[in-house]
C-alpha cells in the first residue's frame, strides 16, 4: 500500500534522500497525493514546489521523528524516454516490454485494456489476470532499478566534471545555472530585476520565431541550425551591471556631448513606436498577441505590417534600422553596459561535447547543458504557493487574502490547493522573487535576428520557419553548411510539402518517407498527405478523433477527444486563387489595431 510505503521511506537512514520518480508530474503524483493527506493527518509536513502544472519538489518531513525526503520528477532533468536513458547511460538493467491486461469479457476488471490503439510502442498482451499481475509487477520493479542506475551514473558524471550534486538541483535549466554560476560567471556581472521593472522586460520577451509563409512547395529543403541559442550566446554580447533607466529616444541619449554611451557598448529594452517602411512580404519584428480586442487571435505572436507599439531590444532595433524596413523611435527604456559573459562556458561545453561519441551519456549531458543555461534566465518567479488545506478550514475567509489558481479536491477532508497573494505585486518586489529576465529576451531576440536573414533574402525562398529552422527552395551555400556552432545541417528534402499553419505541415521526402507534424494532435501518423493536401481548399477540414490522458485523484483514465484539423490565419491572412490557398500576407496593424 502506498502509505506503507512511505512510511519505509521515511525512516532516519533516509533522511535527506532523493526519490526519483519518471514523469512523476505528469503521471505518478496523481496516485499520491491521497497518501499525503494521511501523512499530513499524521502531523507530517508536506510543503510543495510546483511550477504551473509541474511539481519541481515535494517535500515531507516530521520534526520530532528527525525524518524528511524529497519527491522529484527525473524527467525534468533528463527530458528522455526511460528506455532510450537505459541505452544513453549503458545500464545493466534496461527498460523493459510493458505487459497489458487483454482480457476483454473480463468486463469489471478496472485493469483491463479496452483498447490499445493509443500505444506508440511494443507491448505485451496477457489474458490470465494472474500472470498479468505478476508481469506488471516485474515491470514495474525493472523500471526502478533502470532508473537507478541511470540516476547514480548520471550523479556521478555530473559530479567529476563539475564537482556538483544533482540532488540539490531539480531541473536541468538549475544544474546548467549552477555549473555557469560556479566555473564561468564574474560575481555582481547578471543584473537582477523585480518588481515593475521585471514586468516592462518581461513584455520584450516573447520566444523564438514560427512562420508559415507559402502553403505548398516543391523541391523544399529544411535546414536545422546547429545550436541556436548557444551560438548567439557565446557569439554577442549581454546586459550586465547596473540597470539604467532612460526617458526619450536613445539616439538622442547615445548623441548627447560627451555621452559615455554608444551603439557598441550598451545594450536596452525600450518602449518604442514602430512603422514599416513600406509593407514587407516577411516582417520580421515580432510582438505579443493584442487579443480579440485589436482584431487579432488570443495566445499569439504576431509579426505586422503598418503602426505598432512594442518592447524592442537593441539587437532588433539595430538590425531594423540598419536594414531599413522599419521607422522606430523609443520613448523610455532600461539601459545597460555589455559584456560577452557566455562564451567561455558554450565553447567549453561544446567542445566537451564533440570530445564523446553521440552514444555516450557524457555527449547528452553537455547537450542538455549547453542548451538549458538560457532558460533558467527565462524562468518565471514563483509567487504561488500550493498546499493541503483542511475542508473544516474556512476557504472563503482564506479565499479574502488570496488568488486562487488551481483547486483539486482530494478527498472528503483535503483539497490541495495552488494560491497567490492578493497583492502579489508587493510579494515581486521582494528579492526572493527577483530573476534576470533581460538576458533571457536579448537571447531570443539575437536568434529571432539571425533566423531575419532568411526573410525579405532574394537569394532564398523561404516557405516556412522555425525558432531553429528554414524551410526553402533551393540548396544554401556551401559556407553556411557544417557542424560548427550557428552552421546548419541539412534535415529533410522534400518532393512535396504542404503547410498549413505554425507547426502544422507535411511532406513526402526524396526518400518517399511522409513527415507530417500537427501540434497538439498525437496521432498525426494517421494522416494521408493527400489528406493534408485536400486541406488547403477554402473552408476545408477534417474531423479527427486522438487519445487524450484525464487525469483526477483516484484514476487516469483515457478518452477520445476532438480535433478539427485546418489550415490557420492566426498569424497571417491565407491568399486562395480558385478557392486553393497558394500564399499568406501579414496581417496590416494602424495604431496596434488591425486594419
Amino acid at each position: 500500500a502506498p502509505l506503507n510505503m512511505f512510511k519505509q521511506m521515511l525512516n532516519r537512514k533516509y533522511k535527506g534522500y532523493t526519490f526519483y520518480a519518471h514523469n512523476f508530474s505528469g503521471f505518478d503524483v496523481n496516485f499520491i497525493l491521497t497518501t499525503l493527506s494521511l501523512l499530513k493527518d499524521e502531523g507530517y509536513k508536506i510543503t510543495f514546489m510546483k511550477n504551473n502544472d509541474k511539481y519541481i519538489n515535494i517535500s515531507i518531513s516530521h520534526k520530532s521523528k528527525d525524518v524528511q525526503i524529497n519527491l522529484r520528477d527525473s524527467l525534468l532533468v533528463l527530458p528522455m524516454g526511460l528506455s532510450k536513458l537505459g541505452d544513453q547511460f549503458g545500464v545493466d538493467v534496461l527498460k523493459s516490454i510493458e505487459p497489458i491486461y487483454d482480457n476483454l469479457s473480463d468486463i469489471y476488471n478496472p485493469f483491463a485494456m479496452k483498447d490499445i490503439s493509443h500505444y506508440n510502442k511494443q507491448v505485451i498482451l496477457i489474458q490470465d489476470f494472474n500472470l498479468w499481475k505478476s508481469k506488471v509487477t516485474s515491470y514495474c520493479e525493472t523500471d526502478c532499478v533502470s532508473l537507478y542506475q541511470i540516476m547514480i551514473k548520471f550523479r556521478e558524471l555530473v559530479f567529476y566534471k563539475w564537482e556538483l550534486f544533482i540532488e540539490n538541483y531539480p531541473t536541468t535549466p538549475s544544474i546548467a545555472f549552477a555549473i555557469f554560476r560556479r566555473h564561468y560567471l564574474e560575481d555582481n556581472v547578471i543584473p537582477i530585476y523585480k518588481g515593475k521593472i521585471f514586468n516592462f522586460l518581461r513584455e520584450s520577451f516573447t520566444g523564438g520565431s514560427t512562420e508559415m509563409y507559402k502553403p505548398y512547395g516543391e523541391n523544399v529543403n529544411c535546414y536545422d541550425v546547429n545550436s541556436l541559442y548557444p551560438t548567439v550566446m557565446a557569439n554577442n554580447k549581454f546586459p550586465v551591471g547596473k540597470t539604467y533607466e532612460f526617458i526619450g529616444d536613445i539616439e538622442l541619449f547615445y548623441r548627447l556631448e560627451g555621452s559615455i554611451w554608444n551603439r557598441d557598448n550598451s545594450y536596452f529594452i525600450a518602449d518604442a513606436a514602430i512603422k514599416t517602411v513600406k509593407d514587407l512580404y516577411q516582417p520580421y519584428l515580432q510582438i505579443n498577441h493584442l487579443g480579440k480586442n485589436h482584431g487579432l487571435a488570443d495566445n499569439r505572436t504576431i509579426s505586422p505590417n503598418g503602426s505598432f507599439n512594442m518592447k524592442i531590444n537593441s539587437c532588433e532595433y539595430l538590425n531594423a534600422i540598419d536594414r531599413g524596413d522599419y521607422n522606430i523611435s523609443t520613448s523610455k527604456g532600461y539601459l545597460w553596459f555589455t559584456k560577452s559573459i557566455f562564451s567561455n562556458f558554450v565553447n567549453n561545453i561544446y567542445n566537451m561535447r564533440n570530445l564523446y561519441p553521440k552514444t555516450d551519456p557524457m555527449n547528452l549531458i553537455c547537450k542538455l547543458i549547453l542548451n538549458s543555461l538560457y532558460g533558467r534566465f527565462a524562468m518565471k518567479p514563483i509567487i504561488s504557493t500550493t498546499e493541503l488545506i483542511p475542508r473544516y478550514q474556512n476557504i472563503w475567509n482564506f479565499l479574502d487574502k488570496y488568488i486562487p489558481e488551481d483547486w483539486i479536491e482530494i478527498n472528503k477532508d483535503y483539497i490541495l490547493l495552488t494560491y497567490r497573494p492578493d497583492n502579489d505585486d508587493n510579494l515581486l518586489d521582494s528579492a526572493e522573487y527577483s530573476n534576470s529576465i533581460a538576458i533571457a529576451s536579448a537571447i531570443t531576440a539575437y536568434a529571432r535576428v539571425f533566423m531575419s536573414q532568411f526573410k525579405n533574402n532574394p537569394d532564398f525562398d523561404l516557405l516556412y520557419s522555425d525558432t531553429d529552422s528554414a524551410f526553402v527552395n533551393g540548396k544554401l551555400p556551401d559556407h553556411l553548411i557544417g557542424n560548427k556552432l550557428g552552421q546548419f545541417k541539412l534535415e529533410n528534402s522534400f518532393k512535396e510539402i504542404v503547410f498549413l499553419g505554425p507547426k502544422i505541415y507535411s511532406g513526402i521526402t526524396i526518400d518517399d518517407k511522409l513527415i507530417t507534424k500537427v501540434k497538439g494532435f498525437k496521432d498525426s501518423k494517421i494522416l494521408s498527405f493527400e489528406q493534408i493536401k485536400s486541406l488547403l481548399i477554402k473552408d476545408s477540414s477534417i474531423e479527427l478523433k486522438h487519445t487524450k490522458w484525464f487525469r483526477n485523484i483516484d484514476n487516469i483514465e483515457m478518452k477520445l477527444s476532438p480535433y478539427l484539423l485546418s489550415n490557420t490565419e492566426n498569424k497571417r491572412g491565407i491568399i486562395y486563387k480558385n478557392n486553393i490557398a497558394i500564399d499568406t500576407k501579414a496581417f496590416t496593424l494602424n495604431n496596434n489595431f488591425k486594419v
